[in-house]
């Protein structure tokens, strides 16, 4: 794929934060480090909308009952005040 050029600005905090990542050899470059954010926020926002579309259908691990075992585990806890 074809890459296009960019230009951010980020404070001097960021910038050594980010110098750091690079120089503990988990990432090459800024722009890869930049990259892999934007990768892992476009996973994160098709999680969330999965959630969004799933959940109130009832489809999220194929039961209508995916939350009970939550509710049950938050509202039997000790000292919890039974509606």
């Amino acid at each position: 794929m074809p890459m296009v050029k960019k230009t951010y600005s980020i404070t001097e905090t960021l910038d050594q934060y980010v110098s750091q990542r690079i120089k503990s050899g988990e990432y090459a470059t800024d722009s890869e480090y930049v990259r892999e954010l934007i990768r892992r926020d476009q996973d994160e926002n098709r999680e969330i909308a999965y959630i969004q579309i799933s959940l109130p259908r009832g489809n999220l691990i194929g039961t209508k009952n995916f939350c009970d075992p939550i509710f049950d585990h938050v509202f039997n806890e000790p000292g919890h005040i039974q509606f």
